[in-house]
C-alpha cells in the first residue's frame, strides 16, 4: 500500500467532508484536523473546507506533491523516484608543506574543516592517521 496522497482524493475530501476535517487528517495535518472538528458546529469548517478543496483542485501538481508527498517519495522503489543527482565528493588534500610545516597547524586546520561540515568524520580520522603517519 503507497502512503501517496492522491490531489483529487483531498480535494473531494475537502468539499465533501471538510466541515469535519476529514482532509485534513488524510494529509497528515492532525493539528489542523483536530481545529476542524472541534469547531464543526460553527459551520466555519464548512466554509474553509469547500475553499480547501478548490484551492487543492488549482494547486499545480508538482506543487501539490512537494508538500504533501515529498516524505513518501524517499519511500519509493528506486524505479519509480526521480533522478536526484547528488554533488561529487569533496577532496580535501592536506600536505605537510616543504619546510615540515607544523602538524599541529595541521591537524588545527584539519578540525576547523570537520566543524564546518566540510569534511565528515571519517574524512577526518583518515586524513589525521595519514598526516601522523608522516611524523
Amino acid at each position: 500500500m503507497s502512503d501517496r496522497k492522491n490531489k483529487k482524493t483531498a480535494a473531494w475530501l475537502a468539499i465533501l467532508l471538510g466541515a469535519v476535517g476529514i482532509h485534513r487528517f488524510y494529509l497528515e495535518e492532525h493539528g489542523r484536523g483536530l481545529l476542524y472538528l472541534l469547531f464543526c458546529w460553527t459551520l466555519v469548517p464548512l466554509v474553509l473546507g469547500v475553499a480547501d478543496g478548490l484551492r487543492l483542485l488549482n494547486l499545480p501538481q508538482a506543487e501539490f506533491d512537494r508538500r504533501y508527498n515529498d516524505a513518501t517519495l524517499i519511500l519509493q522503489p528506486h524505479g519509480e523516484r526521480p533522478a536526484v543527482a547528488l554533488p561529487a565528493p569533496l577532496q580535501v588534500n592536506v600536505a605537510v608543506g616543504a619546510n615540515g610545516g607544523d602538524i599541529a597547524t595541521q591537524l588545527e586546520k584539519l578540525h576547523t574543516l570537520r566543524e564546518k561540515g566540510v569534511l565528515t568524520d571519517e574524512e577526518f580520522q583518515a586524513q589525521k592517521a595519514r598526516l601522523l603517519s608522516t611524523t
